[in-house]
């Protein structure tokens, strides 16, 4: 799908692009076979690693936009210590 639709090779995969495929996926399949999916392409991007056809570091970034539960929170994050000083600011 990613080549034959987006006309993408391995090495121009993008982390965006296959977020958008695990976002269609999981709209587009039964929950079992989502997951089974999603775990084949997750080893799928290891095994392209291992064999060079990845860096591990892309790989590593597929496999992540493929599990986008396991994502960092972004944006302005603030602790909960911090956001108090915020309410009430000593004078």
């Amino acid at each position: 799908m990613m080549y034959q639709q987006a006309v993408e090779s391995p090495s121009e995969w993008t982390p965006q692009a296959w977020g958008s495929f695990v976002t269609w996926l999981k709209t587009n399949e039964e929950p079992d076979n989502y997951q089974n999916i999603v775990l084949t392409l997750s080893s799928l991007m290891q095994l392209m690693a291992d064999e060079d056809v990845l860096t591990a570091a892309r790989a590593q970034q597929l496999v992540a936009a493929m599990h986008p539960q396991s994502f960092p929170a972004s944006g302005n994050v603030v602790s909960l210590a911090d956001r108090r000083k915020q309410r009430h600011p000593k004078k």
